[in-house]
């Protein structure tokens, strides 16, 4: 149902993302949203995003033709418990580990060491 092949990722700060995976849902779904408020307006495109930043903000949208995502709705308000464990894996598929600071290897020379250059002469600080 989710295309986590092909997520549209949006790197807010460091450790902290914005993921949308576009939708593939059947007819049953976009009837099950429409009843919960979340359906296609005049100006809507036809498709349907999940949008995750792999924590507290889990939303379904249908964009309208300009790429606003106003109409949206709380993913945990329309998926069965079924679909939120799906839906969990997703954002653990999607949403990017967090990153690790590179290790700094330490520099082997103390203050007032000589430290000599390539071409063997030496460089003072």
């Amino acid at each position: 149902m989710y295309d986590t092949e092909n997520p549209d990722i949006f790197k807010i700060k460091e450790n902290s993302y914005l993921v949308s995976a576009e939708v593939n849902a059947p007819q049953e779904i976009w009837e099950r949203f429409a009843l919960k408020g979340l359906a296609p307006k005049e100006d809507s495109q036809q498709r349907l995003v999940f949008e995750t930043d792999g924590n507290n903000w889990n939303r379904f949208y249908i964009p309208d033709t300009y790429g606003n995502k106003w109409n949206n709705i709380n993913a945990l308000d329309v998926l069965t418990y079924e679909e939120v464990k799906t839906m969990w894996e997703v954002v653990q598929k999607v949403v990017p580990a967090e990153e690790k600071q590179a290790e700094t290897t330490p520099i082997p020379y103390s203050k007032g060491d000589t430290v000599y250059l390539e071409n063997g002469t030496p460089f003072f600080d």
